[in-house]
């Protein structure tokens, strides 16, 4: 199961699949807005509802491709954390280590895994 939101005239956008392991699979390009955001949790809720229906709980894989200002951040954690459940796990791979700084900031849990290297975030996820 594929959505893919095409990239904007801004560059921004992103393209989710939940892959065979299970692992909830996103990329998000360019800078975002607010709005952007909540379009993005509604389109993504059929996906994340089946990676819990068939796998219990989600993994998902979040490469972050560019920093996101404040008020983005901060209603992306919003979303997440309202969909989040026990069992739940996260991995974000940064492009850069300013980018990596700031989910760091903004991390509530130990479920959720940061790295800048996609091996050793699905490591994660899948031990």
């Amino acid at each position: 199961m594929n959505i893919e939101r095409a990239v904007t005239a801004g560059g921004s956008g992103y393209t989710a699949r939940l892959r065979p392991d299970g692992i909830l699979d996103l990329t998000i390009r360019g800078v975002w807005t607010v709005s952007d955001v909540d379009a993005f949790f509604a389109e993504l809720a059929p996906l994340h509802d089946a990676a819990r229906r068939r796998h219990g709980s989600v993994r998902m894989l979040i490469v972050v491709e560019a920093v996101q200002p404040l008020a983005v951040a901060m209603r992306v954690r919003h979303h997440a954390i309202v969909i989040k459940q026990v069992g739940d796990r996260r991995a974000f791979i940064w492009l850069t280590a300013l980018a990596k700084l700031q989910i760091n900031r903004l991390r509530t849990s130990e479920t959720i895994g940061v790295f800048t290297d996609r091996g050793a975030a699905e490591g994660w996820l899948l031990s």
